[in-house]
C-alpha cells in the first residue's frame, strides 16, 4: 500500500494507493480488504462445489464432452462475477456509507 499527495503523477508497485487527505480512512481500507478476502474465500468454496458436482455427472457417464465444454467458460464467468459483485457491495457498505456521514471528501484507489 502506498500513500501519495498526488496519485496521478504517482504509479507504485503496490496494490492500492491512498490519497493522504484519505489516510485517516486507513482502518475502512483494512476492513474492506478483510471483506474482499472472505468474498474471495467464499468463491472457492463455490467452484469447489460446482466442480464436485459436475465430477459426480462425469462420472456416472451423464455429463458428455460437449456440455462440459459449455459448462467450463461458464463456471469461469460465474466466479468472476460472484466476486466482482461481493467486492462492490462491501465497497458500497464501507466507504459510501461512511462518506456520506463525514462531509469531506476521500479518494481511496483499489
Amino acid at each position: 500500500m502506498s500513500v501519495a499527495d498526488d496519485v496521478f503523477r504517482f504509479s507504485p508497485a503496490s496494490d492500492a494507493i491512498l490519497t493522504s487527505a484519505s489516510f485517516s480512512r486507513l482502518n475502512d481500507f483494512f476492513t474492506y480488504a478483510s471483506a474482499c478476502l472472505k468474498v474471495v474465500k467464499w468463491s472457492f468454496v463455490f467452484s469447489f462445489l460446482y466442480n464436485a458436482v459436475g465430477i459426480f455427472f462425469a462420472v456416472q457417464g451423464i455429463l458428455t464432452p460437449v456440455i462440459a465444454a459449455v459448462l467450463m467458460p461458464l463456471s469461469s464467468l460465474t466466479v468472476v462475477g460472484f466476486v466482482t459483485i461481493g467486492t462492490r457491495h462491501h465497497y458500497r457498505k464501507i466507504f459510501i456509507k461512511t462518506q456520506d456521514e463525514k462531509t469531506d471528501k476521500y479518494q481511496v484507489y483499489a
